[in-house]
């Protein structure tokens, strides 16, 4: 059997995090174009280091994404339901994004 590469692991993790065949939905999770996506999982390109930041910040474990070591998650890794909130709140407008930002700040105090 053949090693996982690493355009099977970004695969892999979009469909951990629930997002299945949806590559433009876990794009803008990440912060890219659908079609970086695509080009990442036909394994004609890899994510620049910048890009590996936002995979950390979605709580992939960039150890196991580059070598496949490790376990897919690091321990601050986000549970679907806040995946999907980031999704929803990257689809708003930048003044629905402020609107939104100041209600969560009320619920805090």
């Amino acid at each position: 059997m053949e090693p996982m590469t690493m355009n099977n692991r970004i695969l892999e993790v979009r469909e951990a995090l629930g997002y299945g065949s949806d590559q433009d939905g876990f794009a803008r999770l990440i912060g890219v174009s659908q079609a970086t996506v695509s080009l990442w999982e036909a394994g004609r390109t890899t994510p620049t280091r910048t890009r590996l930041k936002a995979f950390e910040r979605s709580g992939v474990n960039i150890d196991w994404l580059l070598t496949g070591d490790g376990e897919m998650f690091n321990n601050k890794a986000p549970s679907r339901d806040v995946a999907e909130i980031v999704r929803l709140y990257r689809q708003l407008t930048p003044d629905q994004q402020k609107i939104l930002e100041a209600i969560a700040a009320q619920f805090l105090k």
